[in-house]
């Protein structure tokens, strides 16, 4: 389980830096595609991913 909450927090990250990229470096891809050039959406997915992160680690039993 834990590394199903790694592996969530990882693609969460990567989805920060996808956001950061495009809005620093608006260029060719809003032209191109503009509905996945919107940086809002990668941060919500980021966002959404961590949320999910957490909800498996309170409802994952303890090891002792």
């Amino acid at each position: 389980m834990r590394g199903l909450v790694n592996a969530l927090v990882m693609l969460a990250v990567l989805g920060f830096v996808v956001g950061l990229v495009l809005r620093t470096t608006a260029g060719d891809l809003m032209s191109a595609r503009p509905e996945l050039a919107d940086p809002v959406f990668y941060w919500r997915g980021a966002i959404v991913l961590l949320a999910l992160a957490l909800l498996i680690l309170l409802i994952s039993p303890k090891r002792k």
